[in-house]
């Protein structure tokens, strides 16, 4: 027979459910501000330079100037705020 699930479990998991679901919506508008934002770049690639819309340089182009465009933000938003932290650099395992 089972035992009954106590109430600050219940309350914890209750909390964590509310968190993820945050996280996910959050992190949903983050991506469809970025997938705006490229469209943003991709529409200034094709005012300064003519290239084809689906070719190589278009592609490489969008990546360049994507890249530049969340480097300018980030350094940008740094110095506004003192919350925003330089990530750490991941730590990777070596093995023989």
């Amino acid at each position: 027979m089972s035992s009954p699930v106590p109430a600050d479990m219940l309350l914890a998991i209750s909390r964590e459910l509310e968190t993820q679901s945050l996280n996910a919506v959050v992190a949903g508008f983050s991506f469809a501000a970025a997938l705006s934002w490229m469209d943003v770049v991709r529409w200034s690639i094709h005012q300064v330079v003519r290239v084809q819309k689906n070719g190589g340089m278009n592609y490489a182009l969008t990546a360049l100037f994507t890249t530049l465009l969340s480097v300018i933000v980030y350094m940008v938003i740094s110095r506004l705020s003192t919350r925003v932290r330089k990530p750490s650099a991941p730590t990777y395992a070596v093995t023989r």
